[in-house]
């Protein structure tokens, strides 16, 4: 096989690639279009995102639209619910384990 008849092979090769790539790159889009259309979101089963991402959370509060701001209004005493001086129990809250390596430290 010569060299001229080897590259016209591998030109007629080369053309019907191209096509087979133009073929299959519409298809892809075809595919991506039907899956937009779809309306199939990203969530943690079909992509990297956390499971608490599969939840949208709206604020639908029962309060109806006032001219008022949000919290609390001017001229209203606030209160707050102060430590007791004298409790009735006291809990040392302290881990069994090292901070460091994670070692059990009960004994």
């Amino acid at each position: 096989m010569t060299l001229q008849e080897e590259n016209k092979k591998l030109r007629i090769e080369n053309k019907a690639l191209r096509e087979e790539v133009k073929i299959l790159t519409a298809k892809v889009e075809q595919l991506l279009k039907i899956i937009e259309d779809m309306g199939h979101k990203k969530n943690s089963k079909n992509s990297s995102l956390s499971p608490s991402s599969d939840f949208s959370r709206k604020n639908k509060s029962l309060r109806g639209l006032t001219n008022k701001e949000s919290g609390g209004q001017p001229g209203h005493k606030g209160s707050t619910l102060l430590p007791s001086k004298n409790p009735d129990i006291i809990t040392d809250l302290k881990s069994n384990f090292c901070t460091f390596c994670g070692c059990d430290l009960s004994d």
